[in-house]
């Protein structure tokens, strides 16, 4: 009963907090990835998009490779100062990320099918999402550590919302309305940036008295990329138009997974003890390898669970990295961007080697099945030299003996009375 009563206080003390603290501005976050998974897991802009893989439009190829080299080069450029105080930068990363989404979907949106747009925008956005990547990064550096505790699992709730809006609102509106997503997120991070009662900087230490972090963050970068490469290799091998789903898409899914992924989240923040990195990547690793479970179950169920539960991991580990990495950056050692850029951009390098081992990947069917369909057909075994031997038989009537059943010879005789004399042949 204390128990019970126990977990009670803590839920409505949370939703306190919730209710006295969160601001709408803070959810900014979540409009950034309301814009990556609207472009590419709806058919809004890109009618036959597979999803985050490189089997997709080539736009999606050249930003997810510019996008990783722009956060693997600007926190080396960056070391020493942040990027909001780079000119410019702060106010221009959204509403440029918002023209190269609308250059990579010009054929859906103004019916201007041009290459030479699609691959400008392409390298438009990865440019700017990855600087509003960093941006963020260094929001959460600048607040309270119970703020990003509280607000980045809520962030999810925006793209699981988004996509669900894109069954009823679909056409060029739906279109202009997921390119402006970057837009929003860039107008909320500079209201969060300057909102002085959560913002508190913190001075960066000299450079001689700065921990060496660099090997841990490349370590932590290479466990990402691990564990994307995995998610990636997922999403490579769904076929999204077998995937059962609302409306006839692979909505369902996600939604399930990230609204698990919300709840789980929640639950451990509250009530875990200790809150570090590899505590919590414990318990997501099997998540992850039990999506790549259900990718063997070849149904449509199967890959919806799959699905699923890959999105749950997905968003778990971006929840954990964003908390992990704002109680680092608190200590001085590095700016936020820094954190966040050099790992995000370890976690676009697994995306594209995942969905590259899966564009080289046959997927036969399971001979389980295939026996069990035979068993259900009534078909008798054949051996090799049967299945090879196609010539029609003559048909001796439904109680013919199979012909790899020896056959029993018989020597002819005269046909003998019970007397045991020879019957005489007729006369003609």
């Amino acid at each position: 009963m204390r128990l019970l009563q126990g977990n009670a206080e803590s839920f409505n003390g949370y939703v306190s907090e919730v209710a006295d603290t969160m601001k709408f501005r803070f959810l900014g976050l979540g409009f950034l990835w309301a814009w990556i998974y609207a472009t590419w897991f709806t058919p809004t802009l890109f009618p036959a998009s597979t999803g985050l893989t490189v089997r997709n439009d080539l736009s999606w190829s050249i930003s997810a490779g510019v996008v990783a080299l722009t956060l693997f080069i600007m926190p080396l450029l960056l070391r020493d100062r942040e990027l909001s105080t780079v000119p410019f930068i702060p106010k221009i990363a959204g509403p440029l990320t918002s023209i190269g989404a609308a250059l990579t979907a010009s054929s859906t949106l103004f019916g201007i099918d041009s290459t030479a747009l699609s691959l400008a925008g392409g390298a438009i956005t990865g440019v700017a999402s990855g600087w509003l990547w960093m941006l963020w990064g260094e929001f959460t550096g600048k607040v309270d550590q119970e703020l990003t505790e509280l607000f980045v699992p809520l962030c999810i709730a925006v793209p699981a919302i988004t996509l669900f809006s894109t069954i009823f609102i679909t056409g060029p509106v739906a279109g202009i309305a997921i390119c402006l997503l970057p837009t929003v997120s860039n107008i909320l991070l500079l209201l969060s940036l300057n909102d002085e009662e959560v913002v508190h900087p913190v001075e960066l230490l000299p450079v001689d008295e700065r921990p060496r972090y660099m090997g841990n963050f490349v370590r932590i970068g290479l466990g990402s990329m691990a564990l994307f490469t995995c998610i990636g290799f997922t999403w490579g091998m769904l076929e999204y138009n077998q995937v059962v789903a609302y409306g006839g898409t692979h909505l369902l899914p996600y939604v399930l997974g990230a609204v698990a992924a919300i709840v789980i989240s929640v639950l451990m923040i509250s009530y875990s003890s200790h809150l570090d990195l590899f505590s919590l990547y414990r318990g997501l690793v099997p998540v992850a390898l039990f999506g790549l479970l259900f990718l063997a179950v070849q149904s449509p169920w199967g890959k919806s669970i799959a699905l699923a539960l890959i999105t749950c991991a997905q968003y778990m580990f971006d929840v954990i990295i964003w908390i992990y990495f704002s109680r680092v950056v608190r200590c001085g050692v590095c700016s936020g961007g820094v954190a966040i850029g050099i790992n995000r951009g370890f976690i676009q390098v697994g995306v594209m080697l995942g969905t590259i081992l899966a564009m080289y990947t046959p997927t036969p069917p399971l001979p389980a099945l295939r026996g069990f369909r035979l068993k259900r057909g009534n078909h008798h075994h054949r051996s090799a030299h049967a299945q090879q031997d196609r010539r029609p038989r003559k048909d001796h009537g439904p109680r013919a003996k199979p012909a790899s059943e020896g056959r029993r010879r018989y020597r002819l005789r005269p046909h003998v009375h019970r007397t045991g004399r020879r019957a005489r042949p007729h006369a003609a």
